[in-house]
């Protein structure tokens, strides 16, 4: 449902070939955070005890899909991370 809102412009993700969220990101991406949101993604994503999942994403409209091998966020990144946007 969440991929039908997205716009021209935004980022798309989505988890391949394993149950997980699907994200959609606005506005400029750096390198560092396209990693730094399917390593996000990694972490909510079904990994059957695995460290990794692999993450495709695209900026819409266009039809390159680049896949990423992501190690999940660990939980003491993650809280840096709410630090941060908490403190914006």
């Amino acid at each position: 449902m969440l991929a039908i809102l997205a716009k021209d412009g935004d980022i798309l993700f989505e988890p391949l070939g394993i149950n997980g969220p699907v994200a959609v990101g606005k506005g400029p991406f750096s390198s560092q955070l396209l990693d730094v949101s399917c390593r996000i993604m990694a972490r909510y994503c079904d990994r059957n005890g695995k460290n990794y999942a692999d993450i495709s994403y695209r900026r819409l409209p266009d039809d390159q899909v680049i896949t990423v091998r992501s190690v999940c966020l660990d939980e003491g990144d993650l809280a840096k991370l709410r630090a941060l946007t908490n403190a914006a």
